[in-house]
């Protein structure tokens, strides 16, 4: 996961909240922490895994998760319950073609700083 793309998990951590501020992200510590579950978890999560993991509630998960996925970090899909009856769960899933696009568009705003 961090080691893929040559970070320890702390700078990963740290450059994905910096990028999410940088769009303004409601809650960028809890975002980043989304998106390296999401890492960890290439087949996706789903929003109540994910509230479960890092212990934040249903309605603060499905949040975030909706603000990355209007960002394009995240593509969600809907998941038919296993057992029993229920709603069709939200999936969510990384885009790291989003990331990448994300922090490109990022760098872009910043670069007439480099020319004072």
């Amino acid at each position: 996961m961090a080691k893929q793309v040559g970070l320890d998990k702390g700078e990963l951590e740290r450059a994905l909240r910096h990028l999410l501020h940088c769009f303004k992200a409601a809650n960028p510590e809890v975002s980043a922490r989304i998106v390296i579950l999401l890492m960890e978890n290439e087949q996706g999560l789903t929003v109540s895994d994910i509230k479960d993991k890092l212990g934040v509630s249903y309605a603060m998960a499905l949040r975030i998760v909706s603000e990355l996925e209007s960002l394009g970090v995240v593509e969600t899909d809907r998941v038919k319950v296993v057992k029993g009856r229920g709603r069709a769960r939200k999936l969510a899933k990384l885009s790291r073609d989003g990331i990448a696009r994300l922090a490109k568009q990022c760098i872009d705003q910043l670069q007439p700083l480099t020319k004072m």
